[in-house]
């Protein structure tokens, strides 16, 4: 019982490391149905792989910080969507910056893929 349980659990936790959980944090965070107050200074913590989806959904991560404004108790940094941009920049030009300079062993299909949703992008060209 023992072993097939640790084989099972084993498997499990192998499936969980297939899945992208910052991208699918991000997403449900900024789901439209999802009016709740979400912590938009999380969603620069995360990996580089959110950069697409934050620059595509900036509308709705303004709604957000204007929720927040509205609050008297603030719990959040980012309440001006220009120092959001700002910071959220300087990330996208750290990426580009590594993803230029690494070398073919160095390189990773998620950072590839990244790159291609930030060139589809307008905001990949402009600061």
């Amino acid at each position: 019982l023992a072993r097939v349980n640790g084989w099972a659990a084993f498997a499990a936790f192998m499936a969980l490391t297939a899945v992208d959980w910052d991208s699918t944090i991000v997403r449900y965070n900024l789901a439209p149905w999802n009016q709740g107050e979400i912590d938009v200074d999380k969603d620069l913590d995360m990996s580089d792989k959110v950069l697409p989806l934050l620059y595509a959904n900036m509308d709705k991560v303004e709604r957000q910080m204007a929720q927040h404004r509205t609050n008297r108790v603030r719990w959040v940094e980012h309440l001006d969507l220009a120092q959001f941009r700002t910071e959220l920049n300087a990330k996208r030009s750290r990426f580009i910056q590594r993803v230029e300079t690494q070398h073919l062993q160095e390189s990773s299909w998620a950072d590839r893929r990244t790159a291609s949703g930030l060139k589809a992008l307008v905001a990949y060209t402009t600061p």
